[in-house]
């Protein structure tokens, strides 16, 4: 089963050397995506997946991450990179639901896409051609891509929410959104940045920053989830620190869009038999 390992972290001049090859691998279609699978901590049932774009170079090299979003918006193509993660998760959401699986597909887009006063039209365009309902995708938002123009990114979250489509806080914990603001976001879910865990394997106990994250997400309405969990201590300190949703190499690594079908096929038919998700 085919994963995806991170890619090589790339100076800010070895990317702006790789704005050329960008440009290229983008036009020869060697833009994939890899999909994160995350769990509910409680029903251990498949939540949503969650893709991440990966862009071989025509050397070989491979970027991804802020590393591919950096290169792109060097040379002038971050609008259209958006647009091909974006073609390329709702494809994968109509194959999931074509199979049976209603299972909501994430993914991240910049702010330059965010600021594009026609983007929500588009997305919810390309959902209703694939005959998706709006809630089968959901998007990804850095906090700093918020803040680029807080008051722009409150009136197309508005229209986002209104749509049904589901928007979520990425790396949550690790920039310094004010309280205030973040409470005035209408989002559905916080992912909790996977740097905040590794504590759990010396400690041995539910991480304070985890559990105060999740209460405070709690109290705001929203969902909960961990990223990054790799072992099964940290799996424990973030259940019981109150997360509602489980992501990391504790339950897979990365999948390729073809293999991605038949590992939640598998899990779907193995529903409700204890061999989901490791506890």
């Amino acid at each position: 089963m085919q994963a995806f390992e991170p890619s090589r972290a790339g100076s800010t001049t070895n990317l702006a050397l790789d704005g050329p090859q960008v440009a290229v691998a983008l036009e020869e279609g060697r833009l994939e995506l890899f999909f994160d699978v995350a769990w509910s901590a409680l029903s251990l049932a498949v939540d949503s997946v969650e893709a991440t774009a990966v862009l071989t170079l025509p050397g070989g090299a491979k970027l991804s991450g802020p590393d591919l979003r950096q290169a792109a918006s060097l040379c002038g193509l971050e609008l259209e990179l958006d647009r091909l993660v974006t073609a390329h998760a709702v494809d994968t959401a109509a194959e999931l639901a074509g199979a049976g699986l209603g299972i909501t597909v994430s993914f991240s887009v910049s702010p330059r896409s965010l600021g594009d006063p026609h983007f929500v039209d588009r997305l919810l365009t390309t959902t209703q051609r694939y005959g998706l309902a709006p809630g089968q995708v959901a998007i990804d938002l850095d906090e700093s891509v918020l803040m680029t123009n807080l008051e722009y990114s409150l009136n197309v979250l508005r229209e986002l929410k209104a749509s049904g489509v589901r928007t979520a806080i990425n790396d949550f914990g690790l920039a310094p959104t004010s309280p205030y603001w973040l409470a005035r976001l209408p989002l559905s879910l916080v992912k909790i940045s996977g740097d905040l865990l590794p504590q759990a394997d010396r400690l041995g106990r539910p991480l304070g920053m985890v559990r105060c994250l999740a209460t405070y997400g709690h109290a705001l309405g929203l969902l909960v989830m961990a990223k990054g969990v790799q072992t099964h201590e940290q799996l424990a300190g973030v259940k019981a620190a109150g997360v509602d949703v489980v992501q990391g190499p504790i339950v897979t690594r990365p999948l390729s869009a073809d293999a991605l079908p038949r590992f939640l096929g598998c899990s779907h038919r193995t529903a409700g038999a204890g061999s989901q998700m490791p506890t």
